[in-house]
C-alpha cells in the first residue's frame, strides 16, 4: 500500500481509485502516522466515487482544495464530505450531471447543518452542472465564504443571485 507523506497535490484522471482508497484508509498502530499528511490539493476527474467508502476523506487532514469533475452523479456528496476532518478552503465541482451536495435527512422542521469540513470554505465554484436544481441555502450563512462562482442555467443563476448579499464577491455566469 503506497504512502506519500510529502505529496502536496494529487490529480487522478479517469483511473482506478483503489490505491487512493487504500492509502486513505490506512490505520496503523501509530495514530500520528498519516500516509497523505501533506496533501493540500486533490483533483478527481471521472473517478467512481460510488465505489469509494464513505470515510475515505477522514485522513486528509491538511486538505485545503478539493476539485471534482466529470462525474455522472454525486448524490449526495455529504456521504463523503461529512468525514472530512480538514478545514477545506476551496471546493470546485465541474461537469457533474446530477449534483446534490447535502440534504436534510432528519426532521423537516430542523435546519440542515453544513458539514464540518465545509465550515471554513472561502471559495465555492460550481461550473457546468446543467441539472443543478437546488443549492443548500445554509452555504450562504458561512462566515468565511468570500467567493461564490456559479456557471449554470440562467434561471437558477438568477434565483441564487438574490441570496448572495452576505458574500464578499460573487461571479455568476449563465449559459443558454
Amino acid at each position: 500500500m503506497p504512502t506519500y507523506p510529502y505529496l502536496t497535490e494529487l490529480r487522478l484522471i479517469s483511473c482506478n481509485a483503489m490505491p487512493l482508497i487504500e492509502t486513505c484508509s490506512v490505520q496503523l498502530q501509530s495514530s500520528s502516522f498519516n500516509p497523505l499528511f501533506g496533501l493540500k490539493h486533490l483533483y478527481l476527474t471521472e473517478i467512481d466515487l460510488d465505489a469509494m467508502p464513505e470515510q475515505w476523506m477522514k485522513n486528509l487532514k491538511s486538505l485545503e482544495r478539493l476539485s471534482l469533475s466529470g462525474f455522472t452523479a454525486i448524490v449526495p456528496m455529504i456521504q463523503h464530505l461529512q468525514h472530512l476532518s480538514a478545514e477545506l478552503q476551496e471546493l470546485r465541482i465541474c461537469q457533474v450531471d446530477k449534483l446534490e451536495l447535502w440534504r436534510d435527512e432528519g426532521n423537516a422542521s430542523s435546519k440542515c447543518q453544513v458539514p464540518h469540513g465545509l465550515k471554513s470554505l472561502q471559495k465555492i465554484s460550481i461550473e457546468f452542472c446543467d441539472n443543478l436544481k437546488a443549492f443548500p441555502e445554509q452555504i450562504f450563512d458561512l462566515q468565511s465564504l468570500r467567493l461564490f462562482i456559479l456557471s449554470t442555467v440562467i434561471s437558477y443563476a438568477t434565483d441564487v443571485k438574490l441570496k448572495l448579499g452576505k458574500i464578499g464577491q460573487t461571479l455568476l455566469t449563465s449559459q443558454r
